[in-house]
């Protein structure tokens, strides 16, 4: 049987949701082929001095390095992987890009990711509040480092293509995989009886839209007055809390039985499941 160094920034029985669900399910897929070397969680904290000079820059008006990933960490990251990788491995596998783009494989290797670091940057950070320069050497340590890859795995098609615009690449090597979070036992069925229940699920309340689908149950509630909220993940604001027909689960972790089954027969029972997010290119709970 071959050997794949796994390397991914997350701990290997972390599955309560988004990169970590994917993270620990390209675990689980590896291990049915191959014999694997975890190499994880390879994830050492950003310079201290780095980050508060960065933050300091831009609160002054100017424009800050983007410090996670500057070189000084990028370097300790590389560093982390040499010293846990197994010699033998026939090749490696790799979740995520950007953060390994200064570890130099002597093996074949492949990377599995929801987006390229440029689009990232672009759609969950204010690129102005950077400076270019320090942007586009990351830019450009991703490109090649996606270029040398024997194969680069993509959620979508649409970020494929975003990675092919951004960085002015062929990807002849990229392909689309698809992506699953951790549920193996997913509702086989629509068990819906009735009622007019919207279900909003998001470990972050307002980034994912949590505002939004609040505000649209109060307009909603003016003329239907039944319909109700249910949150789950991340606490909403006292205000969201004391709405009448607004329930608040608190978070469930798939890894508990009895969580895991509340969590789905939230899911097969809902009228609605709402998700107007910003922060998302690839909303996992829909998937």
């Amino acid at each position: 049987m071959k050997k794949v160094n796994f390397i991914t920034n997350i701990p290997p029985n972390e599955h309560g949701g988004g990169r970590s669900a994917v993270s620990y399910s390209t675990h689980q897929q590896l291990k049915r082929f191959y014999e694997v070397n975890y190499v994880g969680p390879i994830n050492p904290p950003p310079v201290g001095w780095e980050h508060i000079l960065s933050k300091m820059t831009r609160l002054l008006g100017g424009r800050g390095k983007y410090f996670f990933f500057s070189d000084r960490r990028l370097k300790k990251i590389a560093s982390a992987i040499s010293e846990r990788v197994a010699p033998d491995a026939h090749f490696n596998f790799f979740h995520g890009f950007a953060s390994w783009t200064k570890y130099k494989s002597n093996i074949p290797y492949f990377g599995y990711c929801d987006a390229c670091f440029a689009t990232y940057v672009r759609l969950y950070n204010n690129i102005d509040l950077f400076r270019r320069k320090d942007l586009e050497r990351i830019y450009n340590l991703e490109k090649e480092w996606l270029n040398n890859a024997r194969t680069i795995f993509f959620h979508s098609q649409w970020a494929l293509e975003e990675t092919r615009r951004e960085y002015n690449m062929a990807g002849a090597n990229f392909r689309v995989a698809g992506v699953g979070g951790f549920i193996d036992k997913s509702p086989e069925t629509d068990n819906y009886s009735g009622g007019h229940n919207i279900l909003f699920i998001s470990r972050l309340f307002s980034a994912k839209g949590g505002d939004h689908c609040f505000n649209a149950l109060q307009g909603i509630n003016m003329k239907y007055p039944d319909v109700t909220l249910t949150i789950l993940g991340e606490a909403p604001p006292e205000n969201v809390l004391k709405h009448p027909q607004v329930n608040y689960v608190g978070f469930l972790k798939k890894s508990i039985p009895e969580q895991f089954d509340q969590y789905k027969k939230l899911l097969e029972s809902a009228w609605l499941l709402m998700h107007p997010t910003t922060m998302d290119v690839n909303p996992l709970v829909v998937a």
